[in-house]
């Protein structure tokens, strides 16, 4: 799934902190400083994220140098996020999201493998199509973890082709951390929706469309 427009863990970690830097002060204008605290606690996140990228990245290069595909066209460049716009039309209302994802998503995974987590991951995204104004920090995990499972597969086979340990395990452990990490897009999606409710579009329109990008 190799693309032209994807980019390593690391690089896209720190565009999408350069992103949140320089679109903080234009929200902040919008919103009376309301804004801050979540472009604030997004580009923290991302920070943190940042440090571990080395290993993630070290570990999928060891694997692309034998022409395993592990993670390759799975991050998609932050040069697609939208153009910043001031105010977008506000569709559909925000609702929270089931309190059971989570606990299905992992659940998918132990018992259906890849197939089977891209499958309850691709219903979720379907769920928030009348939300279409909210909920986009997890509607940009759930895509991420799409855009791995349905990668994962190929670059097994690959692996196995060129006589390299499985990197399944690997792809699992990724796949473990997004679902875990969906409680805290979650908390930003919350805390975004009074401001999306305005037509303001943070994170909307600060995250690139990922199953678009990838055409899948």
């Amino acid at each position: 799934m190799n693309n032209t427009h994807t980019e390593a863990f690391g690089p896209h970690l720190a565009a999408a902190i350069q992103l949140n830097r320089d679109r903080m002060p234009r929200y902040a204008a919008l919103t009376g400083g309301r804004s801050r605290a979540i472009s604030r606690t997004l580009i923290g996140v991302e920070r943190l994220l940042w440090v571990s990228s080395g290993l993630v990245d070290g570990i999928a290069a060891s694997y692309q140098r034998d022409g395993v595909p592990l993670l390759e066209g799975v991050f998609v460049s932050m040069a697609l996020a939208p153009a910043f716009v001031e105010r977008r039309p506000v569709h559909g209302q925000f609702r929270p999201l089931p309190s059971d994802l989570r606990g299905r998503l992992y659940a998918a995974l132990r018992h259906g493998g890849f197939g089977g987590v891209e499958r309850r991951a691709r219903a979720q995204i379907a769920a928030l199509s009348d939300q279409m104004s909210f909920q986009w920090m997890t509607r940009h995990m759930l895509e991420s973890i799409v855009a791995i499972a349905h990668s994962a597969p190929e670059t097994v086979a690959a692996a196995d082709a060129v006589g390299r340990q499985s990197p399944a395990w690997f792809l699992r452990w990724i796949l473990r951390q997004h679902i875990h990490q969906l409680w805290l897009a979650a908390l930003l999606d919350g805390r975004a929706a009074p401001i999306q409710a305005e037509g303001v579009a943070i994170i909307a329109q600060d995250v690139p469309p990922i199953l678009e990008a990838l055409g899948i």
